[in-house]
């Protein structure tokens, strides 16, 4: 049993990822030929420092058990063959070596470094660029590995600097947040290999569990994070109940002390104000939470206004100047970062081509005030399982077609 030589033709992954602290297992399955022989033959199974614990299964497939000691993966990031070995007392010859890497990823032992983000940030001029123009992609939840190199596609190709990503709190504290965890890694490192910026959006989930959430969040992707934006539009009712100033205050106050003790860099948003109109909101806002924050954060949906108002800006200017002046009042040197700027053709008479016109005229509206931080387009891709309106606000359709909107962004200068 067992005799033959074992082949293999595949791994079940090629990436794993350091999670937790011990103790701590991880599975990798083994595809071939004669793998009954790692059954019935004395061996040792080695992926770099990791072996395996227990080895089950068949000829065509095993399953690989490694128990994982964070004491002895010393990289942050490395790949590694699977060793298959003989242990007898007179042999430990290499049976086999995979051509399959395995990419092992252990965030818990890297130095923590400044990115030296407000540096680069106070010297934007204000042209529509890709330095002042960006992208809300939030990869990790909207695409899947069927679709990541879609993603990866069309980031590359239009040169984008700016993105931001959703870290829902609500998955990474569910049943399957190990897998989340990988999944989060895994884009974490593909957005710092394009040397990508990437603002952080924590939000939903058990506030209960907030700041212990947060904590762990901004420890693991401080390095790959240069913006911390605390919740999501918490003066909405969709996002928040009751979407007052009382319940959003512990939110912002507990994630921004837990952010400035592990990640005393990073840039405090505070969670995007859905109404810049909303002058009660935003002076409690200012006026109790001003120390808990660095930058202001909103959102600007006037699309319709402009619409309505023969294609300018009208409304926009005269809400923005009044935000201005609230702001120079409480934060008279304050920047304002706009992390949702959009348009969909869910609603009545927006087509492709209004959307085309009113995006690269918003944005440089805005960018003509000074104080403006990057803007981030609302929304990379379209997601048809939602309603009509937030359906189609993206840049692409769902199966990554470009639209003319896209075709602006992707031709802005870098």
């Amino acid at each position: 049993m067992g005799a033959g030589v074992p082949v293999v033709t595949s791994l079940s992954t090629d990436f794993i990822s350091v999670v937790q602290t011990e103790p701590y297992t991880t599975t990798v399955a083994m595809y071939g030929e004669n793998l009954d022989y790692l059954l019935f033959n004395p061996v040792i199974v080695q992926l770099g420092s990791l072996q395996a614990s227990s080895i089950s299964g068949n000829a065509n497939g095993v399953n690989l058990v490694f128990p994982v000691s964070t004491i002895l993966i010393t990289l942050d990031l490395a790949q590694y063959p699977l060793i298959v070995k003989n242990n007898t007392e007179t042999n430990h010859d290499i049976i086999l070596t995979t051509a399959q890497l395995v990419t092992i990823f252990n965030p818990y032992v890297q130095t923590y470094k400044n990115p030296h983000i407000k540096y680069g940030l106070n010297h934007l001029k204000p042209k529509l660029n890709h330095r002042t123009v960006g992208l809300n992609t939030h990869w990790a939840l909207a695409g899947d590995v069927t679709i990541d190199s879609l993603y990866e596609q069309r980031l590359v190709g239009s040169n984008t600097t700016w993105v931001r990503e959703h870290f829902n709190l609500a998955e990474l504290n569910g049943y399957n947040w190990q897998g989340w965890l990988t999944r989060y890694d895994k884009i974490m490192l593909e957005y710092q290999a394009k040397n990508i910026q990437v603002v952080g959006m924590l939000a939903y989930g058990d506030t209960e569990h907030w700041p212990e959430l947060v904590r762990t969040v901004v420890t693991r992707y401080r390095n790959y994070v240069d913006v911390w934006e605390l919740w999501n539009e918490p003066d909405s009712a969709t996002y928040l109940q009751p979407n007052t100033w009382k319940t959003y205050k512990p939110l912002l106050k507990s994630g921004s002390q837990v952010i400035r003790e592990t990640d005393p860099y990073a840039i405090i948003l505070n969670g995007a104000v859905s109404d810049i109109t909303n002058r009660v909101y935003l002076k409690k806002l200012f006026k109790h939470g001003n120390k808990w924050f660095d930058e202001l954060n909103v959102h600007v949906y006037y699309c319709g206004y402009y619409q309505a108002d023969g294609e300018k800006f009208t409304q926009l200017k005269t809400d923005w100047d009044s935000l201005e002046k609230l702001m120079k009042k409480y934060k008279p040197a304050g920047k304002i970062w706009v992390t949702e700027l959009g348009c969909s053709t869910g609603q009545g008479g927006v087509d492709d081509a209004l959307v085309r016109r009113y995006l690269p005229q918003a944005a440089q509206v805005l960018l003509n005030y000074k104080n403006v931080r990057p803007i981030l387009l609302y929304t990379f891709r379209d997601r048809p399982y939602l309603g009509a309106y937030e359906a189609n606000f993206g840049l692409v359709h769902e199966d990554g077609s470009p639209k003319t909107s896209w075709e602006w962004y992707r031709q802005l200068p870098e």
